[in-house]
């Protein structure tokens, strides 16, 4: 595992370059050297950096790629907890936007998977709960319609007739 501490660093004048192709390289003073393709690498923007320009992009993605909304939050969590792991090695051969699709893809996938191996969860309601009586209201209205019958039974026809009327 290199990270960017391990990368060498040009501190000599720069050299002009071999025609040929086999001599030394045009490098500018003091800029990291990916140690992979021999180039300067531009300075990396840091974590905090790329969680705010990128975050849109990574939810959009996510979604687009068959997340559940209810899903979404853990998902695009995974991902940055991802970057900020591997972060040090990323070595700059394509752009960070690219590098981010390819983590986001695996995480949707994983996503996907988690779901199907633990059964079709239902995901939570954003809506508001039903009004409609659950079962401990209905028990609670039989048990007043059969007291209020009880009730009636036992008063006088007069009476009956008052209280219904009120």
């Amino acid at each position: 595992m290199t990270g960017p501490e391990n990368r060498p660093t040009v501190t000599d004048p720069p050299v002009s370059g071999d025609p040929r192709g086999t001599g030394p390289v045009n490098l500018p003073v003091g800029l990291p050297i990916d140690a992979g393709s021999g180039s300067a690498a531009a300075p990396a923007p840091d974590f905090d950096a790329i969680y705010a320009e990128y975050f849109p992009f990574v939810w959009r993605c996510l979604r687009g790629l068959g997340v559940a909304e209810s899903g979404l939050d853990d998902a695009a969590q995974d991902v940055f907890v991802v970057v900020h792991r591997r972060f040090a090695e990323f070595r700059g051969s394509s752009s960070i936007r690219t590098w981010l699709y390819g983590i986001v893809r695996n995480v949707a996938s994983n996503h996907r998977r988690s779901l199907a191996r633990k059964g079709h969860v239902l995901p939570l309601d954003r809506e508001p709960p039903s009004l409609a009586p659950g079962p401990a209201e209905a028990a609670e209205h039989a048990e007043a319609a059969a007291f209020l019958e009880r009730f009636l039974a036992e008063l006088d026809a007069k009476k009956r007739e008052v209280f219904m009327l009120r």
